[in-house]
């Protein structure tokens, strides 16, 4: 929904059907570039709205062959002229924004949102932990959690990376090396 700050008028809407599958039903927040709204979706779509209209630019499916847990359930990040996003059956991606093109695409399952630092992207993944990338889409490390349960997105601090887990507390890494 799209409604005036100021007066509180509704302005426009973008409806998606629910899938019949098995999905999280996960609802990330938009993230608003310029006059563009980017947004997922449980049915593992991934839209690119005008924000003065709601009109589509592009919309597409990141679900690939997934028949279940095929959200795009974490918030888009631009970052550096690249979009990049997860979806929790088929990875992280990193999207052209002007079309939805892939850049390249990291396979995992489980990820979380994408954190940038510097040269560097951040996210987690329930069944493998914390992950460093490139900009390139080259793991760089990798720190597995798995008595942790449920991971956080990360959190940056400093020359750190911050992870919550469901049964294991905080973890906290170097955000260099992993450690």
């Amino acid at each position: 929904y799209a409604i005036e700050a100021r007066t509180g008028k509704w302005r426009w809407q973008y409806d998606r059907e629910a899938p019949d599958s098995f999905t999280i039903r996960g609802y990330p927040p938009p993230l608003v570039v310029g006059n563009r709204v980017f947004v997922g979706f449980s049915d593992g779509y991934l839209a690119c709205l005008s924000a003065a209209s709601g009109d589509v630019s592009w919309a597409r499916s990141l679900a690939g062959d997934a028949t279940r847990f095929m959200d795009v359930d974490s918030q888009p990040l631009f970052y550096r002229d690249t979009l990049y996003v997860s979806a929790y059956a088929t990875g992280v991606y990193a999207l052209d924004p002007k079309d939805g093109s892939t850049k390249w695409r990291f396979d995992v399952e489980g990820a979380t949102s994408v954190r940038a630092r510097g040269s560097r992207l951040y996210f987690t993944a329930t069944k493998s932990g914390l992950h460093a990338l490139d900009l390139g889409g080259r793991l760089l490390w990798r720190q597995a959690l798995a008595e942790g349960g449920e991971l956080s997105a990360p959190t940056m601090l400093g020359g750190y990376v911050m992870v919550s887990s469901a049964h294991g507390g905080t973890y906290v890494a170097d955000a260099r090396s992993g450690h």
